[in-house]
């Protein structure tokens, strides 16, 4: 699947508006902007030729916490991703509310692995150090701060299940 967003960098105007991801102010430093920051932990790690996969929490859906299933923009949200030509996996996750989360993300055995590395952006720190931890069943934890976004890769230990044949 492919997909596009039209979106544009800046219209002119000295902060980001609605549709725009830069302000003209944030220009010489696009790190500065919160909006930048969250995009960034898509594209800097979901590289082209990935797959998206079903990723759930327990109420079979990708978002919880918000007034509804589907309320990402205030609630605590999970994408992942497949990357067959390094093996590796790809986890985003978005905290829209204003509690900390714990996730727990449930791995397949080829990802049971000391791999894991983790970034984090919040309101004062943009791609910090994410800590992670395993339990002995194999799955990732990761806890988010509030209006928080995660990104976790790790790479599985084996090429099997890689097959998309």
């Amino acid at each position: 699947a492919v997909s596009y967003i039209y979106w544009l960098i800046t219209d002119g105007q000295p902060l980001p508006g609605e549709n725009t991801l830069l302000g003209v102010e944030q220009l010489d430093n696009p790190h500065a902007s919160a909006k930048y920051t969250a995009l960034r932990h898509f594209t800097r790690f979901v590289r082209p030729g990935a797959q998206r996969l079903v990723t759930t929490f327990e109420n079979g859906h990708a978002t919880i916490h918000g007034a509804s299933e589907y309320d990402a923009l205030n609630g605590l949200s999970i994408a992942a991703f497949r990357h067959e030509a390094d093996r590796t996996l790809t986890l985003v996750g978005l905290n829209m509310t204003s509690e900390n989360r714990r996730i727990a993300v449930s791995l397949p055995p080829a990802y049971n692995t000391d791999s894991d590395s983790g970034w984090v952006s919040t309101a004062n720190a943009h791609f910090e150090t994410l800590p992670t931890r395993r339990l002995q069943d194999g799955s990732l934890i990761f806890e988010l701060e509030p209006m928080s976004i995660a990104t976790v890769q790790t790479t599985a230990s084996t090429n099997e299940g890689f097959s998309t044949q």
